[in-house]
């Protein structure tokens, strides 16, 4: 193998490229070789005298993620007590193994932009279901969660549709599912209702587009907290304990239909000067019937 006058004295590092060519480095630059034809040619800086050297030294191969949706076929998610993450590991340069530059990252932690707290300090078992989400169960808060990557980016980190604490369902005249969620940890995401359908008949609503905020109760009363969800018609009643404020029962309902209900597109139907206004709430398709639990004195009716 040639090289020029001095430069082979200082190998350092080599590397084979996929046309066959050895590129390698010595204390004088980087040269690329034929080892068919043993012709060197420069790649950059290359001299072989005392007035300037670049002293080149590691060669490492570049790996340039997919742009677009990452194929992660044959990726591995692992655990870390340590980090308190999940990681995402790839053989993205089909050396046989994931120790190279960027084939290992963050898949989930506690920076997830869903607004969960801890979620990842005790990390037990980690499964990935046949729909591609990733189940698993942390020790630390006792609590199995389930992962989507909904973008396609290698991560679960991005905002997602946390479920805080569900208080209440409901099948709307749609035949979608509404939940009912109320935020018991006073994150940025919370106490809303989320409708929930499941599009593509796989029997769960997890897919992109089979969940949304379909009513932000924040935005109506930021001491929101809401509790049961009934619909009579395309009609929402809300029980809303509302903190330290006045319980009501909302009346909410997409007029305009554009998917969402806005806060011009709530009132509040009664408050508990009208009526005991507490947890339950139920309909026969004409009436609302709710349940007085909070009277210690009288009954409960």
């Amino acid at each position: 193998m040639g090289a020029e006058e001095g430069f082979a004295n200082r190998l350092r590092a080599a590397y084979e490229l996929g046309n066959g060519n050895i590129i390698w480095s010595g204390g004088d630059g980087v040269i690329v070789t034929n080892p068919e034809t043993g012709e060197d040619a420069d790649v950059t800086y290359t001299v072989d005298n005392l007035e300037f050297r670049p002293s080149a030294r590691y060669i490492e191969p570049l790996i340039v993620l997919p742009e677009g949706e990452r194929d992660l076929t044959g990726a591995l998610y692992v655990a870390d007590q340590t980090l308190d993450n999940l990681l995402l590991a790839q053989d993205l340069n089909g050396d046989g193994d994931a120790n190279d530059p960027l084939e290992a990252s963050v898949f989930f932690d506690g920076t997830n932009a869903s607004g969960l707290v801890d979620p990842t300090n005790n990390i037990f078992t980690v499964l990935q279901a046949s729909d591609g989400s990733v189940l698993y169960g942390d020790g630390g808060t006792d609590t199995v969660y389930r992962l989507t990557d909904t973008n396609h980016d290698g991560d679960a980190l991005d905002e997602g549709l946390p479920l805080l604490t569900p208080n209440g369902l409901a099948e709307g005249a749609d035949g979608a599912i509404y939940i009912t969620e109320a935020d018991t940890r006073g994150t940025p995401n919370g106490d809303f209702i989320y409708r929930t359908e499941d599009l593509n008949g796989d029997g769960d609503a997890n897919d992109a587009g089979e969940a949304s905020v379909w009513l932000d109760l924040k935005a109506v009363n930021a001491n929101s907290s809401p509790f049961e969800i009934t619909f009579i018609d395309d009609t929402a009643y809300i029980i809303d304990s509302v903190g330290t404020d006045t319980n009501v029962i909302y009346r909410a309902e997409d007029t305009d239909g554009s998917g969402t209900v806005e806060t011009d597109e709530v009132s509040v139907l009664v408050d508990e000067t009208t009526v005991p206004v507490d947890f339950g709430l139920t309909t026969d398709g004409q009436s609302l019937f709710t349940v007085e639990l909070l009277d210690f004195e009288g009954p409960q009716s």
